[in-house]
């Protein structure tokens, strides 16, 4: 199992900046996260991130569950982690 999320501390640091409110590194975030994918290619893997199926053309992925919920809920589960800033409140 990977979490889209783990990588982003690493990830942070070598660009300089959050990846979660730096929208010109999310291309590369995703490349980064596809990498590490195929790097563990073939082995069975859960992939735990915050796109949807069809952002994820041509990845080592064979099948989808997409769990969504509610910006309101989004933002009381990150809250406690200092990153509600990331869903600001319409």
């Amino acid at each position: 199992m990977i979490d889209w999320d783990a990588l982003a501390k690493p990830a942070a640091e070598l660009a300089g900046t959050k990846i979660s409110t730096a929208p010109h590194a999310w291309v590369a975030y995703e490349n980064l996260v596809c990498v590490a994918l195929r790097a563990i290619e073939p082995i069975p893997t859960v992939l735990l991130g915050v796109a949807t199926p069809d952002q994820f053309s041509g990845w080592p992925l064979d099948a989808w569950l997409l769990l969504d919920c509610s910006d309101d809920e989004r933002r009381k589960r990150l809250a406690p982690r200092g990153d509600a800033a990331t869903f600001p409140t319409p």
